[in-house]
């Protein structure tokens, strides 16, 4: 049950809507799968999972959930075909307009939708640093970004205002996915309803202009933050956009437009018509708010405001390092892949680095770069993150099977496999319908199972 103080509230806000919006709130759900553009488009996903899905209207790679399909057990999504996104969610990414090249924060970034709708976005080129401060939501988050192939991110755990001094002026396009109090998901998540609390919401409000003070000083000129929240109250919303706007007069609020976007609401308050609102009585989706905040100027101003280096924490491999993964790479991989890549080495860890890196002195890193592998003497073990970024072409020797198929099964649970007659000794890329699941190591046609013990399939 609702809590009165709350029902209130959302009859003050909605007026001759709320009950539409309590009715609204009797209905079940919407679930959503969103397409990943580094490995698939949405026409081929929709294919391959032969559901015919409807697409979701604000979000050209989203689909709502079909009937009778199982997201999380398909071999499509151990693929890292696509993400379990709830549809309201895919609005902010798709609202802040990030383009390849760019470079972009995703401020609370666990556990990675959002994360992996800005890496697509990019589309592997450019920059994208995700942070979120709690240590606890940080493995699904580097999780999420591994499966889905992404290949120029770095994951930090710090508090924003730390990472102001480490980035000043340095972002292009910054999301801000605010803690709240979660009012847009009582219908969707009943144990956000249990945790809800009146007396939180100041609490988060001050939270978000926290954030947002943060991401003020880390945006460069011309440069855009995009505000979100998964709640409802003007208190967490337009009070603490408008209030960090009345502070900051070199910021402005811009205007979204999204295709799709009819059943959006506008806002409240003066700065209200930049604003949108979803609610459940009006979109097939949960309750979100997105605000989009321009910073004056011209971006060109602030080109080398930031010394570009790579951490302390990592070394530049040596040439004994390098050469075992390069004769890795020499059998294992096509067109010499990745072998003229730049390699940095964090212990046994062999890594490669996004362009542009900042300096990151001081700053808690958990994922920079892609993982490639582990170092073993005079031998290369390959990760689970180099397979994902993968694709089927870049391999000499693969396994692909259908993604229905027991053989399929059986890798995603961590068994051996047989391979086709006249299949070399050494390593394979164990695919589905052409896409990488991870890696296996063939010996007398016999493949061992070499997927990611933590990722294994129920």
């Amino acid at each position: 049950m609702l809590p009165i103080e709350y029902l209130q509230h959302m009859e003050e806000l909605l007026g001759g809507e709320f009950g539409a919006y309590l009715r609204a709130m009797d209905e079940p759900s919407h679930a959503g799968i969103r397409t990943n553009r580094l490995k698939i488009t949405p026409g081929e996903l929709s294919r391959l999972i032969e559901k015919e899905p409807e697409g979701v209207p604000w979000c050209a790679d989203g689909f709502y959930m079909p009937d009778g399909f199982r997201a999380g057990k398909s071999a499509l999504y151990h693929a890292g075909l696509y993400y379990i996104q709830e549809p309201s969610a895919m609005s902010a990414a798709q609202a802040l307009g990030v383009s390849p090249g760019e470079r972009v924060l995703d401020l609370c970034a666990a556990p990675g939708g959002k994360s992996t709708q800005l890496a697509g976005a990019l589309g592997g080129e450019g920059l994208l640093i995700c942070n979120d401060v709690s240590r606890s939501r940080l493995k699904a988050l580097v999780k999420n970004l591994e499966l889905a192939g992404v290949r120029n991110a770095v994951v930090t755990c710090e508090e924003p205002r730390k990472l102001a001094r480490a980035f000043p002026g340095f972002f292009d396009k910054i999301l801000i996915d605010a803690p709240c109090s979660g009012e847009g998901m009582f219908r969707k998540d009943r144990d956000v309803l249990k945790a809800y609390s009146a007396q939180r919401i100041e609490f988060f409000a001050r939270t978000s202009r926290d954030l947002l003070e943060s991401a003020a000083l880390m945006l460069s000129p011309g440069g855009r933050i995009l505000f979100s929240t998964c709640t409802f109250n003007k208190t967490e919303n337009e009070d603490s956009v408008d209030g960090f706007l009345a502070s900051n007069r070199d910021f402005s609020p811009a205007e979204i437009r999204l295709k799709g976007d009819d059943g959006f609401a506008k806002g409240f308050g003066g700065n209200g018509e930049n604003y949108r609102r979803l609610f459940p009585h009006r979109v097939h989706g949960e309750g979100h708010f997105l605000a989009v905040l321009e910073k004056r100027g011209n971006s060109s101003q602030n080109e080398n405001n930031v010394s570009v280096s790579m951490p302390k924490s990592l070394k530049r491999a040596a040439r004994s390092q390098q050469a075992v993964f390069r004769d890795f790479a020499a059998y294992a991989l096509r067109d010499d892949f990745l072998i003229d890549a730049e390699l940095y080495v964090m212990g046994d860890t062999l890594y490669t680095l996004p362009p542009g890196l900042p300096n990151l002195d001081g700053i808690r890193l958990v994922k920079t770069g892609l993982r490639l592998g582990e170092l073993r003497q005079s031998r290369f073990e390959p990760s689970q993150a180099l397979a994902m970024a993968l694709t089927c072409r870049d391999v000499k020797q693969v396994a692909d099977f259908p993604h229905t198929s027991a053989e399929v099964v059986k890798y995603l649970k961590g068994e051996t496999l047989e391979m086709a007659p006249g299949s070399q000794d050494g390593w394979a890329l164990v695919c589905t319908e052409g896409y990488p699941l991870g890696w296996g190591k063939v010996l007398r046609g016999i493949l061992k199972n070499k997927y990611n013990r933590n990722w294994l399939m129920d």
